[in-house]
């Protein structure tokens, strides 16, 4: 039972799961933010996602003393006694949120008062914010009420109160809770996201099931009114059990979808979902990244860049200015400028702009006659049929282009347009804007993402596939030679596959990795950019952050103490309860592990934590063990709470040896401040390190006698790296 035992009597006292009038109540264990935060993290007040940690009833609206770092919200029904003027209040400690709806449907609740930080219990006033505008109110009426919190550190807590015709003082709402059966629980998008744009063709729709969903029926059309009206012909599927749906998608066609989400017997009630809707992807997209050089330019200012920098563009109409446009040199006819687009594409229409000066009527310095030609490799050219003549500029304000080629699908991975007249008499030509449109057949969207730190060196490369192809080539390698020639090919995966597990490919730390997919299709292979990402420095054997308050997340269920073995006088764990990390003295991220050590009559005060399966402290290749560690001050006549001094030291075992390992200062408990305590591997070479199945971390002499310490180390961020840092502040 250990630490269980006081949870349990508070909860008891607390809450009740029984049917009845009552304020429900949820908790998501979440770091500390602001209302912001809140409100992003709770974004659907009716079914919040993501599902809370912990549910109950509570029999008043007012709780307190639950501990750290959490989200919680109440929210229930009052009914309304008496015709009048209400004010509704909140408190909290830290911030908090309080929505009201005056027609009883939660999901139409706005906010009405808020706290920002934090104020006192019963402080229903010290932040002018804490008190809603006064609403008018008729007995018997039904009012939903909900307030969000989160908590941080400290103290912790949240009520709701009103004041009303009879309720002169400030007072709980408790006694005007109304009963009202459970929300049935809507589907929960899963993806596309709401109103996403851009949704890849062969998406899949996704979502989360409602709390009492036995069946889905799917409605998807393009038409939003047969969707909202659940007319059968946007019906996809009846009565799935499956929470995700397949469909034929067309390009560049917005979509419309809802979920309903059907009871089991025996009533078989229907609850509607919300309408979604989702964009698919263009036909064509609009190039990037494209330069250009031509054969010759007029003056500094007339550079063949301005032709695909988007200069003297604005909303697609270009302007007159000169230094916005391309102009070869006099006589330099035929001219020509050729355009690098940085890969190869499939190609569907190129867009012109021609040179448009206020004196273009009188001078004509715009291309006319000429001859467009794509290559994909600089040295065979093929001229595109029918892009013969551009259009004249009106040599006016806000030009919109006035000349598309069709490009007819053409692979290149360069054009060139030769000029071979302009519209007037001088000879001399030039361009004001050119853009190119594509066929997306090579993969995009990398994930880990261009340049990114992997999570880990469990890595699996994921891709946007290109459109058309037959299967999908990935070139992985740390030589980014291997890649860029091909020669690192690891394999293929089937046209459905857009992902490669590559964690089997011996990744190391602290390395760079490079990658590109080729997209195979019938009509030839089109090639990804290059993309590299890097393993992360470190590989966690625990950060400490996921122990909670919680049944099954008791850091002391991880890390076994001394609590039961007089041999042992190591107690872990902090917290009202003892069973979370330290939250305030911390050295990564937002807890640590705290051990009271009392050798006064134990040689040793250890925790250990045990594997299965075993550790590999070979993968990834890492150099050393590490864990920052600290104590406290040491106890003195101002303090006699203060630490004694002890060493400390670090058991990593396999399943048959051990080897341990002493912090070179005896007296490093009585650090106040972080250090990183560095292990080579090579001092634990007598050990599998392939197979290591437990770590120990102790205070005292293994083997030795009491020193008669008492005092509090703290443990964090335990890993292996592949460096061997010098020991420094963290």
């Amino acid at each position: 039972m250990r630490k269980h035992l006081t949870l349990m009597v508070v909860a008891c006292l607390l809450f009740t799961t029984l049917a009845g009038a009552g304020i429900n109540f949820q908790k998501w264990e979440a770091p500390a933010g602001n209302n912001d935060a809140i409100a992003a993290f709770l974004v659907d007040l009716l079914d919040p996602v993501p599902r809370p940690d912990e549910e109950s009833v509570l029999d008043t609206a007012f709780f307190a003393g639950l501990g750290n770092n959490y989200i919680a919200r109440m929210y229930g029904w009052v009914t309304v006694p008496t015709t009048g003027n209400y004010n509704f209040y909140v408190h909290s400690d830290d911030s908090s949120t309080l929505y009201i709806s005056t027609d009883g449907e939660l999901e139409n609740a706005t906010e009405v008062a808020r706290v920002d930080g934090w104020v006192n219990v019963n402080a229903w006033q010290a932040q002018p914010t804490q008190t809603s505008a006064t609403l008018s109110l008729q007995a018997g009426q039904i009012v939903a009420v909900s307030a969000s919190m989160q908590d941080g550190t400290g103290g912790d807590h949240m009520g709701i109160a009103w004041t009303g015709p009879g309720i002169s003082d400030i007072t709980l709402i408790d006694d005007w809770v109304t009963e009202i059966a459970p929300i049935p629980t809507r589907a929960k998008n899963g993806g596309p996201a709401d109103a996403a744009t851009d949704v890849p063709p062969y998406s899949e729709l996704a979502w989360r099931s409602g709390t009492f969903a036995a069946t889905h029926n799917v409605y998807l059309s393009d038409s939003f009114a047969d969707v909202n009206d659940r007319s059968a012909a946007a019906l996809v599927s009846d009565g799935q059990t499956r929470t995700t749906f397949d469909p034929d998608l067309a390009l560049a066609t917005t979509y419309y979808w809802a979920v309903d989400e059907v009871n089991a017997a025996p009533d078989f009630t229907i609850h509607a979902g919300k309408v979604w809707s989702f964009t698919v992807e263009p036909v064509s997209y609009s190039m990037t990244g494209v330069t250009a050089t031509a054969s010759s330019e007029f003056d500094a200012d007339s550079r063949a860049a301005n032709v695909v920098n988007g200069s003297g563009l604005t909303d697609g109409l270009h302007g007159f200015l000169s230094e916005t446009m391309w102009l070869a040199a006099a006589g330099d006819l035929p001219s020509w400028i050729q355009f690098d687009l940085g890969a190869t594409y499939k190609l569907e229409a190129m867009v012109v702009w021609n040179q448009n000066q206020l004196i273009e009527s009188i001078l004509g310095f715009g291309a006319k006659e000429v001859v467009v030609e794509t290559s994909t490799d600089g040295t065979h050219w093929s001229a595109v049929a029918g892009a013969t003549l551009i259009s004249q500029g009106p040599g006016a304000p806000d030009y919109a282009a006035n000349t598309t080629f069709d490009m007819g699908g053409a692979r290149a991975s360069q054009v060139r347009v030769t000029i071979n007249s302009g519209h007037g008499f001088i000879g001399q030509v030039g361009l004001a804007e050119v853009q190119f449109t594509y066929l997306p057949l090579a993969a995009r969207e990398p994930q880990p993402g261009d340049g990114d730190i992997a999570d880990g060196l469990d890595t699996v490369l994921q891709w946007r596939g290109g459109r058309g192809v037959t299967s999908h080539q990935v070139v992985f390698s740390g030589n980014e030679a291997d890649v860029l020639d091909g020669s690192a090919l690891l394999g293929s995966t089937d046209v459905d596959e857009r992902s490669f597990d590559v964690s089997g490919q011996g990744l190391t730390y602290a390395a760079d990795y490079f990658w590109k997919i080729i997209e195979v299709s019938d009509e030839g292979a089109y090639e990804s950019p290059l993309w590299t990402f890097q393993t992360p420095v470190a590989g966690v054997v625990d950060d400490f952050e996921s122990y909670a308050d919680k049944e099954g997340k008791e850091i002391w269920a991880t890390w076994v103490d001394g609590f039961d073995d007089p041999g042992n006088g190591s107690l872990v764990g902090a917290g009202p309860s003892g069973n979370e990390g330290e939250r305030s003295i911390v050295s990564h991220g937002s807890q640590s592990m705290p051990i009271r050590y009392d050798n006064s009559s134990a040689a040793v005060s250890e925790v250990t934590r045990t594997f299965s399966p075993a550790l590999s402290f070979i993968d990834g290749a890492p150099e050393a063990l590490i864990l920052d560690v600290r104590g406290e001050a040491a106890a003195s006549a101002a303090d006699a709470d203060g630490n004694d001094a002890d060493s400390m030291y670090v058991t990593v075992s396999d399943d048959s040896k051990s080897v341990t390992i002493t912090h070179e200062d005896p007296a490093i408990t009585l650090s106040t401040a972080w250090s990183s305590w560095t292990i080579p591997m090579e001092d634990l070479s007598g050990l599998n390190l392939n197979a290591i199945s437990s770590v120990t971390v102790g205070v005292g002499t293994p083997g030795g006698s009491p020193s008669g310490a008492m005092g509090n180390a703290y443990v964090d961020y335990l890993r292996v790296e592949t460096s061997l840092p010098e020991e420094a502040t963290p």
